[in-house]
């Protein structure tokens, strides 16, 4: 014998009901779509030096050199999971068939001075980034 509330006898929603839900899910998604980037715009750094000095604060045990001999990370710099001297980072060729020499090393440069970056680039929004894949991931992660 069915009862009441077996699925044989469940009436639909009525159309009062769908129609609001369905117009409060259409109007949230872009909503919360736009908060969303609002957020990204104010927590992503807008140039390299902040990127740097987030870096820095976020990832005491990384080591940060900068490219410019002149100390400002704002043109590019390199990430390093060991301390390396600026003489030999600047010898390093960002190819892809010298990686294996980048094993916990990335260079990150401006976007406006590199239009045509080498294979093996990766863009993290902010930059172009070159080296160790897994400290690359680590570095977008933050």
């Amino acid at each position: 014998m069915p009862t009441s509330f077996s699925p044989a006898h469940r009436r639909p929603w009525p159309m009062w009901a769908i129609v609001p839900l369905f117009v409060a899910v259409a109007f949230s998604v872009p909503l919360v779509q736009c908060f969303h980037r609002e957020h990204l715009h104010q927590t992503a750094p807008q140039n390299l030096l902040k990127f740097a000095e987030r870096i820095k604060a976020n990832r005491p045990e990384l080591h940060v050199v900068p490219m410019l001999k002149n100390g400002s990370a704002d043109s590019g710099f390199w990430v390093c999971t060991q301390p390396r001297s600026w003489d030999e980072l600047s010898g390093l060729p960002p190819l892809p068939q010298f990686e294996s020499e980048w094993f916990g090393t990335v260079a990150i440069v401006r976007k406006q001075d590199y239009f045509d970056v080498n294979v093996g680039w990766q863009d993290l929004g902010h930059g172009f980034a070159f080296g160790d894949p897994d400290l690359i991931a680590a570095l977008r992660s933050r």
